[in-house]
């Protein structure tokens, strides 16, 4: 072994070529870590705590919180805002349309929470639905929607005399 070894350093090649791969793998491993990975901001990396969302909100329109069923899936595909349509459905039953094209945004400071952006006298119709709605994605660069009122089912009793 102790041959091999001055014989590697009295052959002046291979020496200068163990050198000078050590000098290069130096150099790359210097100028890898020079340039720093580049990781991607988070929600509320992106939001400036200093601003409220309130600030945000046109004239005339009102942000409503929604208790949203399909929230974790909703995730996936939403970033800070989108555009959706809200669906109520009840034990199971085929969903009721409740509002179409609905712009919604995420909450900054909980990035799990969504609102509806929504004309203030349209809000109310939103709020009278208690259950948790289903959101369906929709693309964000057609006309926008409205939001459907509750109906309100009254029964009629009609009474027939001779």
């Amino acid at each position: 072994m102790k041959q091999k070894i001055e014989m590697f350093f009295k052959n002046k090649s291979k020496f200068n070529q163990a050198v000078i791969f050590f000098f290069v793998l130096g150099l790359l491993s210097l100028w890898i870590s020079y340039y720093p990975v580049e990781k991607s901001p988070t929600h509320s990396e992106n939001f400036n705590h200093d601003e409220s969302v309130d600030t945000f909100i046109p004239k005339g329109f009102v942000l409503v919180p929604l208790d949203l069923s399909n929230l974790e899936s909703l995730n996936s595909f939403i970033g800070q805002a989108g555009v959706v349509d809200l669906y109520k459905s009840k034990d199971g039953q085929k969903g009721t349309k409740v509002a179409t094209r609905v712009k919604i945004i995420r909450a900054p400071l909980n990035p799990q929470l969504f609102a509806a952006l929504v004309p203030e006298e349209k809000s109310s119709d939103l709020l009278n639905y208690n259950e948790a709605l289903f959101a369906v994605v929709q693309n964000k660069t057609e006309a926008s929607g409205h939001i459907q009122a509750r109906k309100t089912s009254v029964k009629k009793n009609i009474i027939y005399q001779n």
